[in-house]
């Protein structure tokens, strides 16, 4: 029983790898060129150094690509050129300014709190007498989770694979 179930599993491993590891690369420059300047795409790209450049097309060649940097809060001055050999990676990208977690966060602050008093309650051994005030440190942590999140911005996200080498 013991071997029929590594073998199941094993299988289910192999199978589970092999479409990744089957995966043709997007090498085709021209899909990148077909990214049309001027229209306000965004885009992010990976270079061979391991940094991610999120921002707007500028302009592409058959030698490089320039975008315009995107910054945390706003679109920079800051314009970027690439060099194609350089260019590990590019990706459609939705860039998310002035965006926060407010909800998000919201929610886990209220499962914090709803956490808080289920430990009080499986601290005092009696699950039948909720502590008093437990709807207000529910309350509690949903403010702070709320307040959290005005400062917890949301990054720019990577979308459609272009191209990679």
């Amino acid at each position: 029983m013991k071997k029929l179930i590594s073998i199941l599993i094993t299988l289910c491993l192999l199978v589970s790898i092999a479409p990744i590891a089957t995966a043709k690369p997007k090498g085709d420059w021209a899909a990148v060129k077909a990214i049309r300047a001027g229209q306000s795409t965004s885009i992010a790209v990976k270079t061979t150094r391991g940094a991610t450049h999120y921002g707007l097309v500028d302009a592409v060649d058959d030698n490089a690509i320039t975008i315009q940097i995107a910054g945390r809060d706003d679109m920079t001055s800051q314009k970027i050129t690439i060099k194609r050999e350089d260019v590990l990676r590019v990706w459609h990208a939705r860039l998310r300014f002035d965006e926060d977690n407010v909800t998000k966060a919201t929610w886990l602050g209220a499962g914090a709190g709803l956490a808080v008093v289920g430990g009080v309650i499986a601290a005092s051994h009696e699950a039948g007498d909720a502590p008093v005030g437990a709807a207000y440190i529910v309350l509690i942590g949903a403010g702070a989770g709320a307040l959290l999140g005005i400062f917890w911005k949301k990054k720019h996200r990577k979308l459609e694979l272009v191209y990679s080498i």
